[in-house]
């Protein structure tokens, strides 16, 4: 662990909290954040769960999100970020809930940005399509099946509507 910091006090209902102070978070989508959590296993710590965001929220220790870079479908949110939290024993729907309670140590943030990595696998760079104007993706006019089958290219010295 970063720390041996412990999760959010103790609440008899939902409220909203600053993330920075006694904790960060790191929010993913629920998709990414389920898989994350078998990767981590048991050293998971509490984990928030937001079913009308589909996202879940790990709670990590404060001031381990300020250097984090660019990680697709995670967001760090440090001290200028508010997370509800929800009741201390709110474990099921309907709003947030706790799908790991709070009474263990927060994850570690190196864990679990390692385990996102490994979930998102290798990225390779997606092409840009050129869009540029003029004349359609073979380079001529009416070339393309589409277009052929939906308007014939035009005649010699006719008219085109493109």
């Amino acid at each position: 662990m970063d720390s041996g910091t412990t999760a959010p006090n103790a609440a008899a209902g939902p409220r909203l909290a600053p993330a920075g102070k006694d904790w960060d978070a790191v929010r993913v989508t629920r998709f990414l954040g389920l898989q994350t959590i078998e990767r981590l296993g048991p050293h998971t710590g509490p984990v928030i769960m937001d079913p009308a965001a589909r996202a879940m929220f790990f709670l990590v220790p404060p001031g381990t999100t300020q250097a984090w870079t660019d990680l697709p479908q995670a967001t760090a949110l440090g001290d200028t970020a508010y997370v509800v939290l929800p009741a201390s024993d709110k474990q099921t729907p309907p709003g947030p809930y706790w799908l790991i309670p709070p009474q263990q140590l927060l994850a570690d943030t190196r864990a679990l940005r390692e385990a996102l990595e490994t979930v998102l696998g290798p990225r390779a760079p997606t092409p840009v399509p050129d869009f540029g104007g003029g004349d359609d993706v073979a380079g001529r006019r009416g070339d393309v099946p589409w277009r052929r089958s939906a308007h014939p290219p035009p005649s010699e010295g006719g008219t085109s509507p493109w």
